[in-house]
């Protein structure tokens, strides 16, 4: 028996970026935010995801024009990652990954269950 996928199936979308489900002999997700595409495993997207939801809101500017000032030196390295974001790409960056998060552990288990 096989369990490898003909089409990806999209987990999560939102205005900027979407997690995709990939499965050929391992299941992939394909995370896209903004300019920024990564092709993860499982524990690599949890990584991602717990470090996106321990972020501080309140340490991010408001608006875009404030992000050409000097960055704090109390950034998260998933600040980095993405480049600077306001609060508004950040919740919606949360948002995505929160979406997606549970779908990626229950299809994880079910795959580790199958193979």
């Amino acid at each position: 028996m096989t369990n490898a996928l003909n089409t990806p199936i999209q987990l999560a979308s939102s205005p900027r970026g979407e997690v995709v489900l990939y499965a050929d002999t391992a299941l992939w997700y394909s995370f896209r935010f903004g300019a920024l595409q990564r092709y993860l495993t499982a524990d690599e997207f949890h990584r991602l995801h717990e470090s996106a939801m321990s972020f501080e809101l309140n340490a991010l500017p408001d608006a875009a024009r404030n992000m050409l000032t000097p960055s704090s030196t109390g950034e998260a390295p998933v600040v980095t990652l993405f480049g600077r974001l306001t609060r508004h790409d950040l919740l919606e960056l949360k948002a995505l990954l929160g979406r997606a998060a549970l779908l990626v552990t229950a299809l994880n288990r079910i795959w580790n269950d199958l193979n």
